[in-house]
């Protein structure tokens, strides 16, 4: 299986028990340390079998929400985030119809901070072969007020033998009808913002002090590939990108998809 199909594959069993808006903001202080808020909510289509859930087992929602969000979890992703890295707090939160956590770590020095962008990835910890998935990290070089913020891409290149079969369009509108009813409303995002400003950057999406690397709004894709089954084959890996290629496609869907194309983002901060 594909990095690409183990991120699709992987968010969609996810979803079969909740969909979610997740989204991940690594906040650089100006003395070098990080603030990393992962924020999981799940969407308002979700919420009342959460809630039937939790009624059948007298419990409360928040309960029964902390036993699929462990801080435990969460103490084991801090060890996988760097050198330095603490899990904080992890604090229930209801708005706007949703309920989920969010959960803040500490890094003590940027530089050794690694945030994995294929999230869902690590749901699906071997590929098809049984192989372990490589992570797609994101890692941070400062130099005084210079930062570097250097990415993987999430579609490794592949040998031939690595590919998944094609699908036909037919098979692929399967596909779609599925995700359709399972992915509604997913939404992904990573984001960095620099507590300083920014000064100057090369970063391709950029918003007052924050670049955004990643944001997947699922609505908007799945409607892309309802009239186009290139953009599926796309995501679940099947039209084997050459690194970075995944990326650009993506960026062409529009809809508020955005993905990071530089393998290396220069950022002058404020001073």
């Amino acid at each position: 299986m594909t990095r690409l199909s183990a991120l699709f594959f992987s968010a969609l069993i996810f979803c079969a028990v909740g969909c979610l808006r997740t989204s991940t903001t690594v906040i650089v202080h100006r003395n070098g340390s990080a603030t990393i808020i992962d924020t999981t909510l799940l969407t308002k289509q979700t919420m009342e079998m959460w809630k039937e859930m939790a009624k059948a087992s007298k419990q409360k929602l928040e309960d029964v929400l902390r036993q699929d969000m462990r801080d435990t979890t969460a103490a084991q992703r801090a060890a996988q985030m760097g050198e330095g890295v603490e899990f904080v707090q992890s604090s229930f939160v209801s708005r706007n119809g949703m309920a989920g956590y969010v959960t803040t770590f500490s890094a003590r020095d940027v530089a050794l901070l690694q945030i994995n962008k294929n999230q869902f990835h690590e749901k699906i910890s071997t590929d098809s072969a049984g192989k372990a998935e490589a992570p797609a990290f994101v890692r941070f070089e400062r130099n005084g007020g210079q930062f570097r913020i250097i990415s993987e891409p999430l579609a490794p290149s592949q040998d031939e033998s690595e590919l998944d079969s094609e699908l036909t369009d037919k098979e692929i509108a399967n596909q779609v009808n599925i995700a359709r009813k399972f992915m509604k409303d997913l939404d992904l995002a990573l984001r960095v913002t620099f507590e300083s400003g920014i000064a100057d950057t090369d970063a391709m999406f950029v918003r007052d002090n924050t670049i955004t690397l990643i944001h997947i709004p699922f609505n908007a894709i799945l409607k892309k590939m309802q009239k186009d089954p290139q953009v599926f084959r796309y995501m679940a890996g099947i039209a084997t990108p050459a690194p970075w290629d995944m990326e650009k496609e993506f960026n062409k869907l529009g809809g508020g998809v955005v993905m990071e194309t530089k393998p290396v983002v220069t950022v002058k901060l404020r001073q």
